[in-house]
């Protein structure tokens, strides 16, 4: 694992559409930012705000941006997140979360990525997109998800923790985290933690263990998302609607290399490289 491509995720998930505790929304995400200063981004009241440059670091955010639940909005669902960036700028269009919709359904997805996808491209050929205003692999991933489900979940190299949720399912909060190896006969580790806690307001998300537990005093248990599992959360109950298989997914195989059993015959550069000994042997004579 590398420590340094660890953003942070915070998430809240409504009982019967009761709304979350501001002050714990806030202590969670600044403990996220000893997991990322690079931007930082929230979506609550149904709309995403982003923190980047001065407010970048989530602690400048919150402190020029008041927020304040609208309670007059029925979506109480709040996705939040701190970035550490490992590839492009800083910017508000690589700030998470990510809103894309599906011009075929209307549908649209908002998401956030804790974690590194190093075959993106591929998996776009293998799941296409329209990639256009796409700049990094979250972005890539959240539409993938919208368009064609929960199967790249079993496919991608990286790793990822996911929060997201659907624009016809309200209140309801998608949890995921993977769970990998290296090699084959390696113990299965997680990729990215993912933590939660629930009370009568409903159920909080975080990246940190600790953060939970300071927000509610040590008082309630801390528990982890189950890995390779997307979970639906809705009013307090947890459902798996996914199982993926991450078993072999991380897993190096080396390619097939085709050898000529005549040594005298080469192939490729070394061919080359013959034609021109020859040749050189030839025209010296």
């Amino acid at each position: 694992k590398n420590p340094m491509l660890a953003c942070g995720l915070v998430g809240f998930a409504p009982n019967k559409k009761k709304a979350a505790d501001l002050n714990w929304i806030k202590l969670l995400l600044a403990y996220s930012v000893t997991r990322g200063t690079d931007a930082c981004g929230i979506y609550m009241n149904g709309e995403s705000v982003k923190g980047v440059k001065d407010e970048a670091n989530a602690l400048n955010f919150m402190g020029s941006i008041p927020l304040e639940i609208d309670h007059s909005c029925k979506n109480k669902l709040i996705i939040a997140h701190t970035r550490k960036s490992s590839f492009y700028s800083s910017n508000a269009d690589c700030a998470h979360p990510f809103t894309y919709t599906d011009e075929d359904t209307g549908r649209s997805i908002t998401i956030a990525h804790n974690g590194t996808i190093t075959n993106i491209f591929e998996m776009c050929k293998k799941y296409p997109i329209d990639e256009t205003g796409l700049f990094i692999d979250s972005q890539k991933l959240g539409k993938i998800i919208l368009k064609h489900g929960y199967d790249v979940l079993n496919y991608y190299k990286g790793h990822a923790a996911l929060l997201f949720s659907f624009s016809d399912e309200p209140n309801t909060l998608y949890a995921f985290k993977g769970s990998s190896r290296f090699t084959e006969f390696a113990a299965m580790e997680e990729e990215r933690p993912l933590y939660f806690i629930s009370n009568s307001d409903g159920v909080y998300v975080s990246s940190i263990s600790s953060a939970l537990s300071a927000c509610c005093n040590l008082e309630i248990e801390v528990k982890t998302i189950h890995p390779n599992t997307v979970t639906k959360i809705k009013d307090c109950t947890f459902e798996a609607v996914y199982e993926a298989d991450r078993s072999m997914s991380n897993v190096y195989v080396a390619p097939v290399r085709h050898v000529s059993h005549n040594t005298n015959t080469f192939h490729g550069p070394a061919r080359e490289i013959e034609e021109r000994a020859k040749s050189a042997i030839a025209s010296s004579k």
